[in-house]
């Protein structure tokens, strides 16, 4: 023995360390040949934690993987033997710090980024994860189009019975999941181009849900129908 014995050439896995002494007279530890040497036993963790990742709630796979200002992101690692120490994450490239509980991703439209490892408690660090995501925060805009034949006067549009009504929808981010409408206080349903029969004034309320569920603030519009 001459120094620190290096570990580095053996396997994860158990190991036996035998050591004894002799003095200079020839008396050894152990008897001869140190057949009864003193033994420490010990695992050698050699193998870094495996972290993982968890997107929850609002989501959408497209371009992108949109979320919502609700959407959680929950960090969870396994470790082979010493068990898990830490698991670290930062965000969009700001201060690393310990994970303890899910967590949102800034509440700001675009691109978001989270940098992600663990280690043991021997210190076995592992690689770096990734997750990527797009955060829409802005609901669908929907708008409402009436068809010939159709007269504005002052404040009041005048269609027929024959005058289409047609909503259009547009969502730049996640994309537009569904659309809704209800006509003169009635139940909301699923939008398809539709028209109002009846002679006399009518409201039309409106509403577009995008695919991470931003909601769009419910739209009015009126007319007239004059048979």
């Amino acid at each position: 023995y001459y120094g620190l014995v290096n570990l580095a050439s053996l396997g994860d896995g158990e190991h036996t360390f035998k050591y004894y002494a002799v003095d200079n007279v020839k008396n050894m530890e152990g008897g001869d040949n140190g057949a009864n040497a003193q033994t420490f036993s010990f695992y050698l963790d050699k193998i870094a934690p495996v972290p993982t990742h968890m997107v929850n709630g609002d989501q959408h796979k497209g371009n992108y993987l949109y979320i919502s200002p609700r959407t959680t992101i929950s960090l969870a690692a396994t470790d082979n033997k010493a068990g898990v120490k830490n698991i670290y994450y930062r965000i969009d490239g700001g201060e690393r710090g310990t994970y303890s509980s899910e967590f949102k991703m800034p509440d700001v439209r675009g691109v978001h980024k989270v940098k992600y490892d663990a280690n043991d408690q021997v210190e076995n660090l592992s690689e770096n994860k990734y997750i990527n995501v797009f955060m829409d925060n802005s609901a669908p805009e929907t708008g409402i189009f009436y068809s010939n034949p159709q007269f504005m006067d002052r404040d009041t549009l005048f269609v027929t019975s024959s005058s289409k009504m047609t909503l259009k929808t547009r969502d730049d981010a996640s994309g537009v999941q569904s659309v809704e409408y209800k006509t003169d206080g009635g139940s909301y349903k699923a939008y398809a181009e539709f028209i109002l029969p009846n002679e006399g004034y009518h409201t039309i309320n409106f509403k577009s849900k995008d695919n991470v569920n931003n909601m769009e603030t419910e739209k009015v519009s009126s007319c007239f129908v004059d048979n």
